[in-house]
């Protein structure tokens, strides 16, 4: 995953043409669903990849560290993962190619018995790819079920 300050313009997402995976990453302050100004950033120009190439969707999925309970991490990392699409909405893309998920804090990348590596599971992951016609997303892209 790219760190969001390092997220090249729309114009260097172009191995999607070829049916790549891309994934970004949007991190968060503790306890927040805020997104910061690299944050902001990052989504921005997604939306202008997405806006140029409409047979592209996204997948975004909410993460949390592992302080607080269970049911609150779930609920925060789905208001991130919403936070990011609604942000991809206002800047004129249609939540049917958006998909948004909270998964807490079951996924870390990184230690959370540290500041930093929590740091970096408080996050939103983007995964985007390219669709058929249909909608659907093409054989060749479909990689292993989520859970």
């Amino acid at each position: 995953a790219l760190p969001a300050a390092t997220v090249p313009p729309p114009t260097a997402f172009s191995p999607l043409l070829a049916g790549a995976v891309l994934e970004l990453q949007v991190e968060f302050e503790a306890a927040s669903d805020s997104l910061s100004n690299p944050g902001l950033d990052t989504v921005d120009r997604l939306a202008v990849l997405l806006a140029t190439q409409p047979e592209l969707r996204a997948e975004i999925t909410g993460h949390t560290d592992a302080q607080g309970g269970d049911d609150l991490n779930l609920w925060l990392s789905r208001h991130r993962a919403q936070a990011v699409a609604g942000r991809l909405a206002e800047n004129g893309i249609s939540l049917e190619r958006l998909t948004a998920r909270g998964a807490g804090a079951r996924e870390p990348v990184a230690t959370n018995q540290s500041a930093a590596g929590r740091h970096r599971n408080r996050r939103v992951e983007i995964r985007v790819m390219r669709t058929d016609a249909a909608g659907r997303q093409p054989a060749s892209d479909v990689g292993p079920a989520a859970g």
